[in-house]
């Protein structure tokens, strides 16, 4: 089973992070909680800030140094994590911040610091995650959920209450337990090997075929 885990606001708190700054920087005057996943857009329209005002706010957060470096981790993100990698083909996915050429390299070691028994192969950076082709993925992102061709996993925000998942959870624990309990025994998650649909099976059912008909299922 292939899993994608998204790292920032997954395994680190970086939009907290972020605001925070702001307020110490003077940018703004409070925490606020964030109800739009772009942060452009939203310190545009709540408070409204000026263009200018949010293009230098942004840059002079992001831009300023080891920001990307020194994000705080998620509690039990890496125990979870572990487990995972030690049992499932696991991946982190993550979209670099382009206008900072040193996001990569700044990313790369944060997963060195905290995730070091993953290779270097399971690191990816792409920013449209949907197209990735897996089992489950575990992202904030409101788009990367909607399209995304498997079972979702979303951490709860703000910014994505509308948006339907298979799963949505607060913490890594939910994750664990999620995984344990849905995919790590005979009930579980299947894959129609016609259609691609994913279906969950409970031992209760007597004749498991999808929705289109095939009885040709693949356990996750």
């Amino acid at each position: 089973m292939r899993i994608f885990v998204d790292i920032d606001d997954c395994l680190n708190d970086m939009k907290t992070t972020f605001i925070q700054r702001a307020v110490d920087l003077g940018y703004i005057k409070e925490y606020q909680e964030i109800k739009e996943w772009d942060l452009t857009k939203f310190f545009k329209s709540n408070p409204p800030l000026s263009d200018e005002k949010v293009t230098d706010m942004i840059n002079s957060i992001f831009l300023s140094d080891n920001f990307w470096l020194n994000l705080p981790l998620k509690e039990d993100a890496v125990k979870v994590v572990k487990w995972l990698n030690n049992k499932y083909e696991i991946y982190l996915a993550t979209s670099p911040w382009y206008p900072d050429p040193d996001c990569m390299k700044w990313k790369v070691q944060w997963v060195e610091k905290y995730f070091s028994f993953l290779k270097t192969n399971q690191l990816i950076f792409i920013s449209k995650k949907w197209l990735l082709k897996g089992d489950i993925i575990i992202d904030d992102k409101p788009i990367t959920i909607k399209k995304f061709d498997g079972v979702t996993i979303i951490f709860d925000q703000p910014y994505n209450q509308k948006i339907n998942a298979n799963y949505r959870v607060n913490n890594w624990k939910q994750v664990l337990k999620i995984i344990q309990k849905d995919f790590s025994k005979k009930d579980g998650y299947f894959r129609c090997l016609e259609c691609g649909r994913y279906l969950l099976y409970e031992s209760y059912i007597n004749i498991f075929r999808c929705y289109c008909g095939n009885l040709n299922l693949k356990k996750l």
